[in-house]
């Protein structure tokens, strides 16, 4: 393995505790807005879509740290196979399996949290958004 591979994987390991914290932090800072409604799920679903819409560039920033965190997610687990597949080949390929499996799942939490709720907060009319969003939550 020559060097500029060896630093793009290592920066995989170094940057992705950092994105995923600043990710957490931009969406936090968009959902300290939003009020749990426990009696009414439609107007829970409203209040979080209200909370987003106000700050709708916060939550496009949280969703594009979260898409970074996912890319230096997967060169983090391709790093560990890496190191693990010189002296561990069966294990490299199920540690790499296993990396695929959970890059796969954030990236889909990503696709199903981040993008729809940005464009539910969006639409013109709160309510239906609303009901739409109870569906995806």
């Amino acid at each position: 393995m020559n060097r500029p591979n060896t630093l793009i994987l290592s920066a995989g390991l170094l940057l992705s505790p950092v994105l995923l914290t600043a990710a957490e932090w931009v969406r936090l800072t968009v959902d300290n807005a939003y009020v749990e409604i426990e009696s009414d799920s439609v107007a829970d679903a409203a209040s979080h879509l209200q909370a987003v819409a106000d700050r709708l560039a916060w939550w496009y920033a949280a969703a594009y740290l979260n898409l970074a965190f996912i890319a230096a997610w997967a060169l983090a687990l391709l790093a560990i196979t890496v190191v693990v597949g010189r002296t561990r080949p069966v294990l490299a390929a199920l540690s790499g399996l296993l990396g695929l499996i959970s890059t796969l799942g954030l990236a889909m939490h990503w696709a199903f949290y981040y993008i729809p709720l940005g464009s539910l907060a969006q639409a013109a009319d709160r309510a239906r958004s609303g009901s739409g969003c109870l569906l995806l939550l």
